[in-house]
């Protein structure tokens, strides 16, 4: 059975909050999160980012989550210089978002 990647709770998969798929040296490496760990590691808040064709949202700290067969799942990737981007897709056309040009529209829009 998996366990919570912060918490290390061990859980059934279909009890976790929010999940990560990495490929790792051509293997495909699971995390788990629960939701108090989600919550108190991704940012307690979430905002929607509107006009997609996925249910996305965007936390306060940066983390951006897509909903996928009932299940979250952290699609927030990090370049080498430390940016964070995301693949978004609107219609057949995939686009790749900066996080912080995301948050500046999404989530400061709605503090204000």
């Amino acid at each position: 059975m998996p366990h919570c990647t912060f918490c290390n709770v061990e859980r059934d998969e279909n009890d976790f909050y929010m999940h990560s798929s990495h490929k790792v040296n051509g293997r495909e490496q699971k995390g788990y999160t629960c939701k108090s760990c989600s919550d108190l590691h991704y940012g307690d808040t979430w905002y929607p980012i509107e006009g997609y064709n996925e249910k996305c949202d965007i936390s306060k700290r940066g983390t951006v989550r897509e909903l996928r067969n009932g299940r979250y799942y952290n699609i927030t990737y990090v370049q080498n210089a430390g940016k964070q981007y995301v693949y978004l897709s609107k219609g057949d056309k995939d686009m790749r978002k900066n996080v912080g040009s995301l948050m500046k529209k999404y989530i400061y829009k709605n503090q204000i």
